[in-house]
Formats: C-alpha cells, sequence, structure tokens
C-alpha cells in the first residue's frame, strides 16, 4: 500500500507559479460575474486559449481575502484521463484549508479536459474552479455552473498586447492581432518571432 508521503510526491509540481497581474489585461467586462461566482462556488471558467482566463481568474480572486492555487491536472492525467488517487490528494491538500496567512486556499484545476467520469464524480461534493478550453460531458456532470470567457476582440487584443509588450511598435502589433485570432499567447508569440526575424536580418 503506497503512502500518503508518496502520493503527496505525485502531486508536487502542478502547481503554476503566482501570475503577475497587469491591469488593463484581457476581458475586463468578466470580472464582476467572477467576483460574484467567487462567493458561490463551484464553477466552471470555459473559453478559448489565450482569452485570458487564469489571467482574469487571478486579478478575481485578489479582490477577496482567498489565496489562489491553480493546478495543472496534466500532472497528474495520462491520455486515459486523470488518476484520482492523486487527484484526491491535491483535493485534500488544497480544498477548504488555510495558508499561514489565514486566508482560505481556493482550488482552480486547469486543462479540466483531462478529466473522466470518475476524476468528475469525486469533485461534485467540492468547491472548486475548473477552467479548460471547451466544457466536456465530464465537466457537465460534475459542476453546473459556467462562465465563458469569449475570444479577445481587435480593440481589447490592442490594449492588453500594449501593456505586455511596451517595446512593440504599432506595426508589429497590428500584425500580432492578424494573425492570433484572439488568443493573446499567439500574438504575443507572433511579437517575439518577428524580434528574432530582425536580429537574424541585421
Amino acid at each position: 500500500m503506497a503512502s500518503i508521503a508518496t502520493y503527496t510526491d505525485h502531486i508536487t509540481g502542478g502547481e503554476w507559479p503566482e501570475l503577475k497581474v497587469l491591469e488593463g489585461v484581457g476581458n475586463h467586462k468578466l470580472l464582476p460575474k467572477l467576483q460574484a461566482a467567487l462567493k458561490h462556488l463551484p464553477f466552471s471558467l470555459c473559453g478559448a486559449p489565450g482569452t485570458g482566463k487564469k489571467h482574469l481568474l487571478t486579478m478575481a480572486v485578489a479582490s477577496t481575502n482567498y489565496k489562489l492555487t491553480i493546478y495543472d491536472l496534466a500532472h497528474i492525467s495520462s491520455e486515459h484521463g486523470t488518476r484520482v488517487d492523486d487527484l484526491q490528494c491535491v483535493l485534500n491538500r488544497y480544498v477548504g484549508n488555510n495558508n499561514i496567512d489565514g486566508n482560505k486556499l481556493v482550488l482552480a484545476l486547469y486543462g479540466a479536459e483531462h478529466l473522466d467520469k470518475n476524476g468528475a464524480n469525486m469533485l461534485r461534493k467540492y468547491n472548486v474552479i475548473l477552467i479548460a478550453n471547451t466544457r466536456t460531458e465530464a465537466m457537465k456532470s460534475a459542476i453546473g455552473r459556467v462562465i465563458w470567457a469569449p475570444r479577445l476582440t481587435p480593440t481589447v487584443m490592442e490594449g492588453s498586447i500594449r501593456l505586455m509588450c511596451p517595446s512593440a511598435t504599432p506595426p508589429a502589433i497590428k500584425r500580432a492581432i492578424q494573425f492570433s485570432n484572439g488568443d493573446l499567447r499567439q500574438a504575443q508569440l507572433q511579437l517575439a518571432l518577428g524580434v528574432t526575424m530582425l536580429r537574424k536580418a541585421a
């Protein structure tokens, strides 16, 4: 029989580093919805990649007395689904506990598409947040309430990129927006690629 310490070792490393929040990045119209939802856990936060889901959730939690932990389910999952023993250890560690400052921990499970029916069934009695690009049937069976993060408009993209990449030129920002389809991460990659190509040409 595996010890608790062994299971704990399996889950270590799945925690996301604390995100640096930049005011003005992303679709801030979602913040009131997220702040209201935090008072009535659980819920799912879904939307296409690069729409700022983790960033906006971090901003929403910052206005509360909660301490957010984002855990990447890919760390304890395979092509067959999430390992339920490891998932139980994650839930035991983070749900309903306080940190050393006395703040109540709130757990967001990133990559919730990895959950199969068994993993989803475990979550029905826990106040957690599921973050995913798409909402799977397993997620629906576990948590009924969902908030959707829409793709970012060109205006929101431009404002966000200016804050995130202050040295980017207007033509570079325009190109990044054209090729990223509302995905901030893709826009950043486009900007980085452009800088690399300029350096090689110099």
